[in-house]
């Protein structure tokens, strides 16, 4: 029912088609550490969407997309120039260290930012997405090629280029807020009169 759509994930660069793996926490977010797994297809209109493959959090959390998530064992965090994250469940193990020092700013592509406008799932539950300007104005940290290595084995192994893969780090807090299950009555805004 969709069909993948290729963009750019930082400003200036050729597009191409990603799987990413997103790890962050929320301010007072009872779920903790949160990852989420998605891909990029077109929303119907010629227009990037993200659709969110898999997701959970470090701890038990309720997910529109994915519904009740049991607690996922994650460790992720930043030691001196080094970035660690490691993730286990039943279905995938994911362990990737960065080295930031070899990492450059680049600011998110428009398409990217935009992509995140609406967030489905296979399920499809969408959520409708809205950021402040510090999304936009504020560059990533980008490490690849050396800076990056990982041992993995995921349900998308065959789909992930371990030698291609690039990290971004944004450090700096930016506001973002969700209109969960948008497309879901009586969630969505209300129908317009006929």
């Amino acid at each position: 029912a969709y069909t993948p759509m290729a963009l750019a994930l930082f400003d200036g660069e050729a597009a191409g088609n990603y799987l990413t793996l997103s790890v962050y926490g929320q301010e007072d977010d009872a779920c903790g550490v949160r990852v989420e797994w998605s891909t990029y297809v077109d929303n119907g209109s010629g227009q990037p969407m993200t659709l969110e493959l898999d997701a959970g959090a470090s701890e038990p959390c309720f997910d529109t997309n994915v519904f009740m998530t049991p607690a996922l064992d994650i460790t992720h965090g930043i030691s001196g120039s080094w970035l660690e994250t490691e993730i286990n469940t039943p279905f995938l193990t994911f362990d990737a260290t960065t080295d930031l020092s070899l990492a450059s700013p680049l600011l998110a592509s428009l398409d990217h930012i935009e992509a995140g406008d609406w967030t489905c799932s296979l399920a499809g539950v969408c959520d409708s997405g809205y950021y402040g300007e510090g999304i936009v104005t504020a560059p990533a940290d980008v490490a690849d090629g050396i800076a990056v290595s990982i041992t993995m084995s995921t349900p998308w192994d065959a789909y992930i280029d371990a030698a291609g893969v690039r990290v971004g780090v944004r450090d700096e807090p930016y506001d973002q807020a969700f209109n969960l299950s948008r497309n879901l009555r009586p969630y969505a805004a209300p129908a317009p009169a006929p």
